[in-house]
C-alpha cells in the first residue's frame, strides 16, 4: 500500500489495485485532556482533486477542533439518519395530535363537534397534504366548499380550526413558512359573513298587537308566574325584559283607565 503525502496531515494512499484514496489525520481531546489521533477518508482521486481535497481537509480539521468529535462517527450517524425512513407530517396527522391535545381542556361534545367539521369538510380535500407544503389558496379550497352549501358560520368555525393547526405544527417545528398563520389570519377578514336578521324588520300593526296579547292571555299558563306576569306587564311598560326583570311589586304603579 503506497502512501503520497501532500502536506497538513492529508495524504494520498494507492491500493495494489491503483485505487486512490484521500485520507485526513486529525486530533481530539479525550474528556481526560490526552490528545488523540484519528482517520477520515475525505473521496477518491481524481473526482476530488488536490485542490478540492486540501480544501475538504481544511473545513474538517476547523469541524473537528471546534466541536471535538470523532468526524467518522459523526459520517457514520448521518448515513443512518438518512437512511430511515423520512416522516411526513400531513395536514391530518398534526390535527389529529392537536385535537387530542385539545380533548383534555374541551367538553366531549365540543370536541367531537370539532373533530367531525375537520373530518367531514377539510380531511378529504387537503387531509394527506404534508402540512409544510400546504398555501393560503389549498386552504381556500376547502373553506370554499363550505361556503358553496350555504355554512358560512360554519366556514369561519373551521378556518379558525386550521389556523389553530399551524401554530401547533409552528411550535413543533413542523413547518418552515411562519408566516401561513399571519396570511390566513387576513384571509378571514375576506370571507363572507352571515347576514344578521334584524328582530325589528317587521311593524306589527294595530291587529296583530292585538293578536299578540290575546296570544299571551291565553297561554299564560304555560309559563311559570313570574315569566307569565313578565309577559303581561311589558306591552303595557315599555320597557327592556331586563329592566322588566329588576321591578319589584312596591315600585310598580299601574292606572286603569275609567270607563
Amino acid at each position: 500500500m503506497q502512501r503520497i503525502p501532500v502536506g497538513d496531515s492529508l495524504f494520498l494512499r494507492v491500493s495494489p489495485k491503483g485505487k486512490k484514496t484521500w485520507y485526513l489525520r486529525y486530533d481530539t481531546l479525550s474528556p481526560e485532556g490526552t490528545r488523540k489521533q484519528n482517520l477520515i477518508t475525505l473521496g477518491e482521486f481524481p473526482a476530488l482533486g488536490l485542490k478540492e481535497a486540501r480544501a475538504e481537509a481544511d473545513a474538517r480539521k476547523a469541524q473537528a477542533k471546534q466541536e471535538n468529535v470523532n468526524l467518522t462517527q459523526l459520517r457514520k450517524q448521518e448515513r443512518i439518519r438518512l437512511a430511515q425512513p423520512k416522516v411526513v407530517h400531513t395536514f391530518q396527522s398534526v390535527a389529529d395530535a392537536w385535537l387530542d391535545l385539545k380533548m383534555m381542556e374541551w367538553e366531549e361534545r365540543s370536541g367531537k363537534q370539532n373533530r367531525g367539521r375537520l373530518v367531514a369538510n377539510v380531511y378529504p380535500v387537503i387531509g394527506d397534504v404534508p402540512i409544510d407544503e400546504l398555501t393560503v389558496n389549498d386552504i381556500e379550497r376547502a373553506l370554499k366548499h363550505i361556503i358553496a352549501r350555504g355554512s358560512l358560520e360554519v366556514a369561519r368555525r373551521v378556518h379558525t380550526l386550521i389556523v389553530s393547526i399551524f401554530k401547533y405544527a409552528l411550535a413543533k417545528d413542523l413547518i418552515q413558512q411562519p408566516d401561513i398563520v399571519v396570511r390566513l389570519s387576513w384571509y378571514k377578514d375576506q370571507m363572507p359573513k352571515r347576514r344578521r336578521q334584524s328582530l325589528y324588520s317587521e311593524e306589527l300593526g294595530p291587529e296583530d298587537v292585538g293578536k299578540l296579547l290575546r296570544s299571551i292571555d291565553e297561554h299564560k299558563n304555560r309559563w311559570t308566574v313570574p315569566v307569565s306576569m313578565a309577559l303581561q306587564l311589558a306591552p303595557y311598560c315599555a320597557v327592556r325584559p331586563s329592566e322588566l326583570l329588576k321591578q319589584n311589586g312596591p315600585n310598580l304603579t299601574l292606572m286603569r283607565r275609567n270607563g
